[in-house]
């Protein structure tokens, strides 16, 4: 039923791609991995196809991290940063997923990096900071809960209240 509503025939990439991004919207995880596996095993090479491999790459990431799988997720996302050594939001989704596996330290080196390619993003100076937090290290955490909420990122402004 759902290869006819989205006209799917055999191995068309882009197709499957899509198929597996719908899966994923159902909830219904496995089939959008087995899709996310079969596009990115079927996906053209070339420079004129990267940045769609990327974006399966990251979806793919991501469901396996709302899986909890984390390791899968990490090689996932570490793969689109192979792609796309600039790719900010491949920084953002491992140091994620790198702090969910008790890998702090790497987690602060993906945020890092975010901030150094995209100094404006709130989100990755929150999520350092809380990582920070986690380590015990408060000023390091409360610099980052500062830098977080004058950029305007919701929910940083509660914790500088507790910062000295």
């Amino acid at each position: 039923m759902l290869d006819s509503v989205l006209n799917i025939q055999g191995d068309h990439v882009s197709s499957i791609a899509t198929r597996a991004s719908v899966l994923y919207n159902m909830e219904d995880f496995d089939g959008a991995l087995m899709d996310y596996d079969k596009a990115i095993e079927l996906w053209p090479a070339g420079e004129e196809n990267k940045v769609e491999l990327i974006g399966i790459c990251l979806e793919r990431g991501d469901t396996h991290y709302v899986m909890q799988n984390y390791e899968l997720a990490i090689i996932d996302f570490s793969k689109a940063i192979e792609i796309d050594p600039t790719n900010v939001l491949a920084y953002v989704y491992r140091g994620d997923a790198r702090d969910n596996s008790g890998l702090p330290k790497e987690a602060i080196e993906d945020y890092s990096k975010t901030i150094e390619l995209d100094p404006a993003d709130g989100s990755a100076y929150y999520n350092r900071a809380v990582t920070k937090k986690g380590m015990s290290d408060e000023k390091g955490a409360c610099e980052d809960f500062k830098k977080a909420a004058a950029l305007g990122f919701k929910g940083a402004e509660e914790y500088t209240a507790e910062c000295k």
